[in-house]
């Protein structure tokens, strides 16, 4: 496979931490030989002979070996998600990839021909170490990232309750407070429902982001006052008509319900034109499901649909207020019901439907 050791081709980088741990899973035992022969006095490399080594960072494998420990691991690469575990798969030089598997090609990241020079694996080993310390870094980043929301969102519910008491307080006419102190009242139990929705929204995404799936308590209800109160419950009510056909009646989790209209509705406020009327429409004529529609005037302009649906995605015409976290949550809670939302825009109108089944589908378990 070559004359130069590889402890020769792969030296440790500056600053370059613990040991990369390689798992060689070869079939052929000359080859395994000759290549932990390479491998074993480099600096900064550490072997194992197969996947479920603790804390294995790249695989060399044969496509007999891969095939070996295709299924653990293919387990151990969902199990890591987002980390990638990369596999490089050694193949001869003769034999030609149609004569590989499908499943093999698709869980290799790289493709060595062998034989192979030290120089060359050196470069494939860095290559795919650093695509695995990405990937650990994105890893950390993003569970941060879920235990600062759900703390933040958490820890927000306590406060806004007290918040939220006073104000009715405040806000209560049979009290002996001057008129402007009720009315301070109200301004600050809009504020606390605001904020109150925020933390659930952050809550929301860091269950999302765990990939946990959501519980639902559903219970056979109509649609048209869930919906009518969460027109209510948005500001500038004044600028929703909500209008119905057919048979509105679905069995849902009517607060989640809820919870995603409205953050339809803030939306459609948020980027509609000033002052322009927000429709919200549903309609029962499909025997298996009902779908509930929100329109605005305005244009999705230029953004595929799908992005619109991302996590602290904001519309170029975004006007203030909302971090970008409503139609991200609006689609955890479609699919959570079994569900779908989506979005068009037509004739200078922005439509987003939401699709909800009739009845849990079987084997949701909510």
């Amino acid at each position: 496979m070559g004359s130069q050791p590889v402890s020769e081709a792969i030296e440790p980088g500056p600053g370059s931490g613990p040991l990369a741990r390689v798992a060689l899973c070869l079939d052929n035992a000359a080859e395994r030989e000759a290549l932990a022969q390479w491998l074993q006095d480099a600096p900064n490399l550490n072997l194992a002979t197969d996947v479920e080594a603790p804390d294995t960072d790249v695989v060399l494998a044969d496509p007999r070996g891969l095939g070996m420990h295709r299924d653990r691991l293919t387990a151990l690469r969902a199990e890591q998600y987002p980390r990638v575990l990369p596999v490089l798969l050694l193949v001869p030089a003769n034999q030609p990839l149609d004569a590989l598997s499908a499943d093999l090609l698709e869980l290799s990241d790289d493709l060595v021909r062998v034989p192979v020079s030290p120089a060359d694996l050196r470069f494939r080993l860095k290559s795919a170490l650093r695509t695995r310390e990405m990937s650990l870094a994105l890893s950390q980043s993003i569970q941060f990232e879920q235990r600062l929301v759900g703390v933040v969102g958490h820890d927000m519910r306590s406060p806004l309750s007290v918040l939220s008491m006073v104000a009715d307080m405040l806000g209560d006419a049979d009290t002996e407070l001057p008129p402007h102190l009720r009315r301070l009242g109200g301004r600050v139990k809009r504020a606390a429902t605001t904020l109150t929705h925020l933390a659930e929204d952050l809550l929301l995404v860091a269950h999302g982001r765990s990939g946990a799936q959501l519980k639902l308590e559903r219970v056979p209800c109509e649609l048209e006052p869930v919906l009518a109160d969460a027109i209510q419950l948005t500001a500038s009510s004044s600028r929703v008509t909500l209008s119905s056909v057919g048979d509105c009646a679905a069995e849902v989790d009517a607060q989640r319900v809820q919870q995603a209209v409205i953050n339809l509705l803030q939306n459609a406020l948020r980027h509609g034109t000033p002052d322009g009327e927000v429709a919200v429409h549903v309609d029962g004529s499909a025997p298996d499901s009902v779908a509930i529609a929100v329109s605005n005037d305005g244009s999705l302009g230029d953004v595929a649909p799908e992005q619109l649906f991302d996590s602290f995605h904001q519309g170029a015409k975004a006007s203030g207020g909302g971090v970008g976290l409503g139609l991200y949550i609006v689609r955890h809670l479609a699919r959570a019901h079994g569900g779908t939302i989506e979005a068009r825009s037509a004739e200078g109108t922005v439509t987003f439907t939401l699709h909800l089944p009739r009845q849990a589908p079987q084997g949701t378990g909510a």
